[in-house]
């Protein structure tokens, strides 16, 4: 997967437009357009930007690479940035509790 391929498909999972994307890097619709078809590379600044604003490494959007990355939603990564704030038993119990609500889901 090219690097303009996976910030389209990052920019479409927030179900955003090129002028979305472009007003929240700080660059034109024009820009952002040129990266996804590959015209243009991606500066190191460039990326960290998009980065940020998907919630993904830089090194996600940078990375050539045939793996899907996981993409989360704004909500999905307060839930984790959450989670990780948490003491290890509380981790424990919330992983444990979950599981078992996955478990009555699937009986």
């Amino acid at each position: 997967m090219t690097t303009g391929t996976r910030i389209r498909e990052l920019r479409l999972n927030y179900r955003y437009r090129q002028s979305d994307l472009a007003e929240r890097i700080g660059c034109s619709t024009q820009v952002v357009s040129n990266i996804e078809r590959s015209v243009t590379g991606v500066s190191a600044d460039m990326a960290l930007k998009i980065a940020n604003e998907f919630h993904v490494p830089a090194e996600d959007i940078m990375q050539e690479s045939s793996v899907k990355s996981i993409c989360l939603t704004q909500e999905e990564f307060q839930l984790l940035s959450d989670y990780r704030k948490l003491l290890s038993n509380e981790k424990k119990l919330l992983l444990d509790m979950f599981h078992l609500f996955l478990a009555s889901k699937n009986n």
